[in-house]
């Protein structure tokens, strides 16, 4: 027993090193940039900044989807039936100027920031989950 716990030790030191030598210098971070202009689509707006866009779409009144691209397609896994979604008719896409834009449902409003930060409230003004624009180290994002 006491083996194998030096055996995994020493593999996870071997590990770490070889992470740490395939690093190197820190990577350069990168965000998603500026806004380059926003489209509005069926239940939403896509959003094409100018090294990523966010697509987004009501799928019920109370039911946001947020997919970051380019990249693959997000996996419907909480959507059942159909593959294809059938979008909210009533949105309403606001431009906040130089604070952003406003997907508004009857349920909820989705606030995305100049940054691509994004906000999703109740009507009623309460915060429900706030997310940081997504950032690139390296190759991953």
């Amino acid at each position: 027993m006491v083996a194998l716990v030096l055996v995994n030790s020493l593999r996870r030191e071997v590990t770490l090193w070889r992470e740490k030598s395939e690093r190197g210098a820190p990577r350069e971070v990168v965000t998603p940039g500026s806004v380059e202009r926003v489209d509005p689509v069926s239940g939403g707006a896509q959003f094409v900044f100018s090294r990523l866009q966010l697509e987004a779409r009501y799928v019920a009144d109370d039911v946001l989807l947020l997919s970051w691209g380019p990249g693959p397609a997000p996996v419907p896994y909480a959507i059942a039936g159909e593959r294809s979604v059938s979008p909210v008719p009533s949105v309403l896409v606001v431009d906040r100027g130089t604070g952003g834009w406003d997907l508004v449902s009857e349920a909820l409003i989705l606030h995305v920031g100049v940054d691509g930060g994004t906000e999703v409230r109740c009507r009623d003004g309460t915060v429900l989950r706030r997310a940081a624009p997504p950032v690139r180290r390296g190759r991953s994002w």
